[in-house]
C-alpha cells in the first residue's frame, strides 16, 4: 500500500539522519565520560545542589535530595536526612557511590544518559564534572591546572578546548566552568541543527508524548503475548519516560476497538500528568521571580534609606565634616546594627556621593553575608512578611493623619492662603515621610531580624502571623477605649464591680415626674418651662 511504502521511506529518512548524526549527538551526550564516571558527577552535582558547601547543615535540603535519587535510581540509599547532615562530603559520596554499585537492577547506560540529562541538566552537568575534578585533587583550593586534568577536559569537551586565564583575582573553578560552559555551548550550538532533526524538535510537546506512547504501546503488544509480561514492560517503559507508574491497565482483549480505547487512556493519563508538571514547573519558575522581586524591592529600600540617612545628616551643606560623619555612623549603627569605617582625613569634610557609594556597598554585602547565613528561602519569607507589615502599618498612618489633615486644612484660609494648594504641599510631604519611614524600618527590623537569629524570628512569625489581621482590627478600638476611660464618673462607678465583703447594693427605680413645656419651670422662676429650663433640653 502507499501509505506502508511512505511510512517505510520516512523511517530510512530518519535512520540514515541518526546514523549521519550519531556522533554529534553522542558529544552532545558526553559519551566520553563512562556512565560510572557519569553517574558520580551526578551525584556530586546534586550533592552541591541541594546541600551547598557555604551553608549551614540545618539550611540542606536533604529530604528533597533523598527524593531526588529515588527518582532517578528508583531506591533510596541507606542514609537517612538527619545522618547526611553528620557525614563528612567525601565519606558521604564515597557511600553513595558503594551504593550505586550495588543496586540489584543495574540501569541501561542509554536510558541512564537520556534521564539525567533530562532531569538534571546538561549545563548543570558541566559544571559539576569541572568541580568534582578539581575537589577530588584538593579541594578545588588550587589556582594552578595540572597537565592531567587538562587533558581530561580536553577529552570530555573536545580537543579545542582550551584553558585560559584572566590575569585577575578570579579562582580557577570558575574559570574552567566559564570554558567549560562555553565550549559545550558552542559545540551544541553548531550541532543544533543535527540535534534538531534527531529529536524532532519542531514538534509540540503533547505530540511527542503522544507519539511516544503510541509507539511504547504497539511495540509491547507487538512483542509480549502474555497479559502479564506485557503489562509489566508497558509499566516499565512508560515509567523510564513520565518517572512515574501509569494507572492503566492492558484491556484482557485485544481487539482494535480496546486497544484504541486504551491508546486514548495511556495518552490521556500521559498529557494530565505533563499539564502537572508543567504547572509545577511554571509555579516555581514564579515563585523563583517573585523572589528575585522582593530581593531587588529590599536592596533598593537600603539605598533609599542610606540616600535619606545621608541628606538628613548633611543639614542643608554641601560636604560631611567630622561630626556629621560620626552622627552618620551613629545612624547606621541604630539600622544595620552595625556601622561602618568612614574615613574622613580630608580636613574639608567628604563628598557626599562617596559616602553614598561606599555605605551602600558595605550594607549589600552585609546583607548577602545574612543571606547566606540564614538561607535564600528562609530571607525570601521573612522579606516578604516584614516588607508588607511595614507598608501595612505606615499606610494606615497616613491615611489617618490624611484625615485630619482633610478636617483642619479649612482654617488655613483665616491665615489668607489657599487651603486647597496647603492640602497638596502637606499631603505630599506626608507621603514622602511615609516613604521613608517604610523604608528605614523594613530595613531596620529585617538586620535587627538577622542579628537576632532567623530561626527564632521564624518561630515567632508562625506564632503570630494568622493573629496579625485580628490584631490590625483591634487596633481600630483604640478610640473607644480612650473615650470610655473619658466617661462621666457616673458611669465608672456604675462599673466598678463591688469590694470583697461588701453587698452590692440595688438602687432603687425612682420614675421622674415629667414636666410639660406650658407648666411651671420647677426652678421656682415663675417662667414657663419651655421658656426657661426647657429652652435647651
Amino acid at each position: 500500500m502507499l501509505e506502508d511504502e511512505i511510512i517505510n521511506w520516512s523511517k530510512d529518512i530518519y535512520q540514515e539522519k541518526i546514523a549521519n548524526t550519531q556522533e554529534n549527538f553522542n558529544t552532545i551526550m558526553l559519551v566520553h565520560l563512562p556512565l560510572a564516571d557519569l553517574l558520580d558527577t551526578f551525584v556530586f552535582g546534586l550533592t552541591n545542589r541541594h546541600m551547598p558547601m557555604d551553608q549551614a547543615p540545618i539550611n540542606w535540603k536533604t529530604d528533597e535530595f533523598l527524593q531526588d535519587l529515588e527518582r532517578i535510581f528508583e531506591a533510596r540509599p541507606p542514609v537517612g536526612q538527619n545522618e547526611i547532615k553528620s557525614i563528612r562530603r567525601p565519606k558521604l559520596l564515597d557511600i553513595l557511590h558503594d551504593w550505586i554499585v550495588g543496586l540489584e537492577s543495574q540501569p541501561d547506560e542509554q536510558h541512564m544518559r537520556h534521564r539525567i540529562f533530562g532531569y538534571f541538566g546538561s549545563l548543570r552537568l558541566v559544571d559539576a564534572i569541572v568541580a568534582k575534578r578539581l575537589f577530588e585533587r584538593d579541594g578545588g583550593a588550587s589556582q594552578e591546572l595540572a597537565p592531567a586534568d587538562a587533558a581530561y577536559f580536553k577529552e570530555i569537551f573536545g580537543h579545542d578546548f582550551q584553558v585560559t586565564t584572566n590575569g585577575q583575582n578570579e579562582r580557577l573553578i570558575v574559570q574552567l566552568i566559564r570554558q567549560a560552559r562555553h565550549a559545550y555551548t558552542t559545540r551544541a550550538w553548531n550541532l543544533q541543527k543535527a540535534y534538531d532533526d534527531v529529536m524532532i524538535a519542531s514538534a509540540l510537546n503533547e505530540e511527542l508524548i503522544e507519539a511516544a506512547i503510541h509507539t511504547v504501546v504497539d511495540n509491547v503488544l507487538t512483542n509480549e503475548s502474555q497479559p502479564a509480561e506485557a503489562h509489566k514492560r508497558l509499566v516499565q517503559n512508560l515509567q523510564n519516560i513520565f518517572l512515574t507508574k501509569p494507572t492503566v491497565s492492558i484491556p484482557q482483549q485485544r481487539d482494535s476497538a480496546s486497544i484504541a480505547v486504551f491508546k486514548e487512556d495511556v495518552v490521556a493519563w500521559g498529557l494530565a500528568f505533563y499539564k502537572t508538571y508543567s504547572d509545577r514547573m511554571d509555579r516555581f519558575q514564579q515563585e523563583e521571580l517573585s523572589s528575585e522581586i522582593v530581593s531587588d524591592s529590599v536592596i533598593s529600600m537600603i539605598d533609599d534609606t542610606i540616600y535619606a540617612t545621608i541628606g538628613k545628616a548633611l543639614e542643608g551643606g554641601d560636604v560631611l565634616d567630622s561630626t556629621q560623619v560620626r552622627r552618620l555612623e551613629s545612624e547606621c549603627r541604630l539600622i544595620f546594627r552595625q556601622s561602618p569605617r568612614l574615613s574622613d582625613e580630608s580636613s574639608e569634610g567628604m563628598d557626599p556621593n562617596f559616602v553614598m557609594d561606599q555605605i551602600s556597598e558595605w550594607a549589600k554585602k552585609l546583607y548577602d553575608q545574612r543571606v547566606k547565613e540564614l538561607g535564600r528561602e528562609l530571607v525570601t519569607r521573612l522579606e516578604r512578611y516584614y516588607v508588607l507589615e511595614k507598608i501595612d502599618e505606615n499606610w494606615r498612618q497616613h491615611l489617618h493623619g490624611i484625615d485630619e489633615l482633610r478636617e483642619g486644612i479649612g482654617l488655613r484660609g483665616y491665615g489668607q492662603k489657599d487651603p486647597l494648594l496647603e492640602y497638596k504641599r502637606e499631603a505630599f510631604g506626608m507621603f514622602e515621610r511615609t516613604i521613608d519611614s517604610i523604608n528605614r524600618e523594613t530595613a531596620s527590623t529585617l538586620f535587627k531580624v538577622f542579628d537576632v537569629g532567623g530561626e527564632v524570628e521564624e518561630q515567632h512569625m508562625r506564632r503570630i502571623e494568622p493573629q496579625s489581621f485580628a490584631t490590625s482590627h483591634s487596633q481600630v478600638e483604640v478610640f473607644k477605649q480612650v473615650m470610655a476611660a473619658q466617661a462621666p464618673r457616673q458611669q465608672q462607678q456604675r462599673a466598678q464591680p463591688a469590694r470583697p465583703g461588701e453587698r452590692q447594693r440595688v438602687k432603687t427605680v425612682v420614675k421622674a415626674q415629667r414636666v410639660g413645656r406650658n407648666e411651671p419651670c420647677p426652678c421656682g422662676s415663675g417662667k414657663k418651662y419651655k421658656n426657661c429650663c426647657g429652652k435647651y433640653a
